[in-house]
């Protein structure tokens, strides 16, 4: 009986998932992890996995990410603190 009035409950209040993470997503950029130099880099060097880290908020390339950002070159100079962004590479 109790799991049929839970069910009553919860249909009778439905939640919009697209609104909820439309409301959230500030927090998930908050808690999230970016890429990022771990010294300063010129131009043109060449990303390898020990002069990368990462670095919160998650506003820049996304952590998950890495595979696509390691072997790729640096099209500027970039500072020890800056979070990577696709435009920071070549293609």
């Amino acid at each position: 009986v109790s799991a049929n009035k839970a069910f009553a409950t919860m249909r009778a209040h439905p939640v919009d998932k697209d609104s909820m993470a439309t409301r959230l997503r500030p927090l998930k950029d908050l808690f999230s992890k970016s890429i990022a130099p771990v010294r300063d880099l010129p131009a043109g060097q060449i990303l390898s996995e020990d002069l990368i880290c990462f670095k919160k908020p998650g506003s820049g390339i996304a952590a998950a990410r890495v595979a696509d950002v390691v072997g790729r070159r640096l099209v500027k100079d970039v500072s020890a603190e800056h979070l990577l962004r696709w435009d920071d590479l070549a293609d």
